[in-house]
């Protein structure tokens, strides 16, 4: 997550996760980052820092849209954290813009 994703594209996904009963975490550049959507109806605080994290700990990976993935494809560590992802064959979410 980065700022200025699109807030439906992460709340509306989200809640139907945690509603099925999964654990959802939020990944940032740090822990504890507060992230702000393009629509500033939602803002969210990142529960884990990218340096803290393995595809090996996760099930699925959601990729909200809106400017959030174009900022983080400029961060090697998240890109190579969905192409390890990807090898494991894991299933991968994306809405909008994020593939």
């Amino acid at each position: 997550m980065e700022n200025e994703f699109e807030d439906s594209e992460l709340r509306i996904p989200v809640d139907g996760l945690v509603a099925a009963g999964h654990e959802v975490v939020l990944i940032s550049r740090e822990a504890g980052q507060e992230v702000k959507g393009k629509k500033k109806a939602e803002v969210v605080r990142a529960d884990r820092g990218i340096d803290d994290v393995a595809p090996r700990e996760f099930d699925a990976l959601l990729i909200p849209g809106g400017k959030s993935p174009a900022k983080l494809k400029s961060d090697e560590r998240f890109v190579t954290f969905v192409k390890r992802f990807a090898a494991e064959g894991k299933p991968i979410f994306a809405v909008c813009h994020g593939p």
